[in-house]
C-alpha cells in the first residue's frame, strides 16, 4: 500500500499562487503547467485536463502549451490529443547532469540504509532557504509513505530532512530563516514558536522528528549531512507509520541513518564542499 503526502499538491498550488500576480507571472504558469504534465507520467494531458489541474482560464493554458511545445518543452500527440514533456528537458538533464553528480553519487548509500530499515528513505540538500529533495530509494517494507518525489521543495524547518538541514545552520542563519520565511509555514501549522522548539530538540537530540505533519499515522526522521566546514549542507530521512520509528526501534534508526550520513560526508566531501 502506497501512502502519499495529502498536502504535496496543496503546496504546489500555493507556491504557484504566490507567484503568479506578479512580476514572473508567466513563467509561473509556464512552470505549473510543466509541473502537471510531468505529474501525469508516459498518459499524458488533454488541454482539458491541464485547465482542471492548474485551474487556469482555457485560454492561457491554450497559448502556454502553444508555446511550450513550440519551444520542444512539451509535445502534442495528434493521435491523443495529449500533450506530454518535450525533448528538450531530456536534453537539458542530459547537459546538467555534471551538476547534478551528488545525485547519483549518493544513491549507493541510501541503498544500503534502505536496505537495512526497510524503509524509504531520502537525500535532500539546501538551496537557498529551502530544501529540495535530491534522491529516493523505496524501502522493502509493505506499508510506504512517500512523502516526498525526487525535486520537491520545502521550506527549512518543514519535514524531518528540512527541520535537520536547518537546525544545524549558524544561529544568525536560523533566525533570518525563522523570520523571513514565516507566511511560508503557515500551511503547515509551523509558527515561529513552534520550530523554534523544534530546532531545540533536534539539536539535542541530534536527529529531527515529525509527527503527523502530512499525513496521520506517519512520523518522519532525519538527520544531517556536514560538509566539511561542520555546516549541515545535506540531510538524511526517512517517513514510515508511527509504529515503525517508536521505542526502541527509533534509536536504532536514528544511530543507522548517522552512521549513513556520516559516510556520505566522507565519501562525498568535495561534492558537498560544492554545494
Amino acid at each position: 500500500m502506497l501512502r502519499h503526502c495529502g498536502n504535496q499538491e496543496n503546496s504546489v498550488k500555493n507556491s504557484y499562487e504566490e507567484t503568479s500576480d506578479g512580476a514572473h507571472q508567466n513563467i509561473a504558469r509556464a512552470t505549473h503547467i510543466l509541473d502537471v504534465l510531468a505529474a501525469s507520467g508516459k498518459n499524458g494531458l488533454r488541454l482539458t485536463d491541464v485547465v482542471l489541474a492548474t485551474g487556469l482560464k482555457k485560454t492561457v493554458v491554450h497559448r502556454a502549451l502553444a508555446g511550450l511545445t513550440a519551444h520542444g518543452l512539451a509535445i502534442h500527440d495528434g493521435a491523443t490529443s495529449r500533450f506530454h514533456l518535450g525533448d528538450k528537458l531530456f536534453a537539458w538533464v542530459h547537459k546538467a547532469r555534471d551538476r547534478f553528480a551528488l545525485a547519483d553519487r549518493v544513491r549507493p548509500f541510501l541503498e544500503s540504509l534502505a536496505a537495512d530499515i526497510l524503509d524509504t528513505v531520502y537525500f535532500s540538500v539546501i538551496r537557498g532557504d529551502d530544501a529540495i529533495c535530491y534522491c529516493r530509494v523505496e524501502g522493502s517494507f509493505p506499508i510506504r509513505t512517500l512523502t516526498l518525489e525526487v525535486g520537491s521543495v520545502r521550506p527549512l524547518g518543514v519535514g524531518s530532512g528540512s527541520l535537520a538541514l536547518l537546525a544545524f545552520q549558524p544561529v544568525a542563519v536560523r533566525e533570518r530563516i525563522i523570520a523571513e520565511r514565516a507566511a511560508e509555514r503557515v500551511r503547515y501549522d509551523i509558527d515561529d514558536a513552534a520550530l523554534r522548539r523544534n530546532i531545540t530538540v533536534t539539536r539535542e537530540k541530534g536527529y529531527a522528528l515529525h509527527k503527523g505533519l502530512f499525513a496521520e499515522g506517519m512520523m518522519g526522521l532525519g538527520v544531517p549531512v556536514y560538509n566539511t566546514a561542520g555546516i549541515s549542507v545535506g540531510a538524511l530521512s526517512t517517513a514510515a507509520i508511527t509504529a515503525r520509528l517508536e521505542g526502541p526501534r527509533l534509536d536504532e534508526v536514528a544511530a543507522r541513518m548517522q552512521t549513513e550520513a556520516d559516510a556520505i560526508r566522507a565519501g562525498l566531501a568535495e561534492l558537498l564542499d560544492e554545494i
